[in-house]
């Protein structure tokens, strides 16, 4: 709780957390990676960043499935979560959040930071054609 305390009134971590949390909309699209930028200058607060994330897609999972706002942790984002939910399956937020496990774990055997990055970045695009094809119906 004192480490979530202290990055909760670090303006900065606030300002990287609305920053992921708003270009996940971009999943599906080839603008997620724009996303790299928030890595690129916050590279020393790498598990932070990834924390953000995997906090944000679990969030996303419980607004689809269980739908208890009691149960939400980024309670200040709830129209944001309500709004981005319907965008995803369940699958697709289980293979992010596993996708940003395995890419925290390349990251701590000194594997290449930007080319983890953009790995993981372009997963969500391919691996969240669902939310394109939902936000832009053919």
């Amino acid at each position: 709780p004192g480490k979530a305390l202290s990055l909760a009134e670090d303006e900065s971590f606030r300002d990287n957390r609305k920053r992921l949390m708003e270009g996940i909309t971009m999943a599906g699209s080839s603008r997620i990676l724009e996303l790299y930028d928030v890595f690129q200058d916050h590279r020393e607060q790498v598990d932070d960043l990834l924390d953000i994330l995997i906090l944000w897609f679990r969030d996303l999972l419980v607004c689809r499935e269980i739908g208890d706002p009691d149960r939400i942790i980024n309670l200040d984002q709830t129209d944001l979560l309500r709004k981005q939910a319907p965008l995803f399956t369940s699958r697709d937020l289980n293979d992010m959040m596993e996708k940003v496990e395995a890419s925290r774990k390349i990251l701590k055997g000194n594997g290449n930071y930007q080319l983890t990055i953009e790995n993981m970045l372009l997963h969500f695009q391919g691996g969240s054609h669902h939310a394109a094809n939902r936000r832009n119906p053919v």
